[in-house]
């Protein structure tokens, strides 16, 4: 079976990013327990902003694979200059636009669709 990366990323993303780092769904209770009970992506959040935050003050950051750019404020607040993401999910980037354009630091950074 061959699978289209695009579009299974496409149809996944953002629900696989809420489920794991959004607030609790109604009426999914045991989907929500496991969700929020993987400590490996939380641990993949926190473990990048550690290892990043020593070295990304003045520079101009790129992330391949942002998602929805979870990580984005994040590392603009570490001191960074800027952040570009790219994603293969055009949904993803769309959400990401959403979410700097909310926090005010739109500005700053650029995402992209590629894929």
């Amino acid at each position: 079976m061959v699978t289209d990366h695009k579009q299974f990323w496409e149809k996944k993303i953002l629900a696989w990013e809420e489920g794991r780092y959004g607030p609790p769904s109604e009426g999914r209770r045991l989907e929500d327990i496991a969700n929020r009970t993987s400590a490996s992506l939380r641990f993949r959040l926190d473990i990048t902003r550690q290892l990043l935050g020593p070295f990304v003050e003045g520079m101009r950051v790129v992330e391949v694979g942002c998602g929805s750019g979870l990580l984005a404020e994040d590392i603009l607040a570490m001191g960074a200059v800027s952040y570009t993401g790219y994603d293969i999910a055009e949904a993803a980037v769309a959400r990401a636009r959403k979410r700097i354009e909310k926090k005010g630091i739109e500005g700053k950074t650029c995402f992209e669709a590629r894929g």
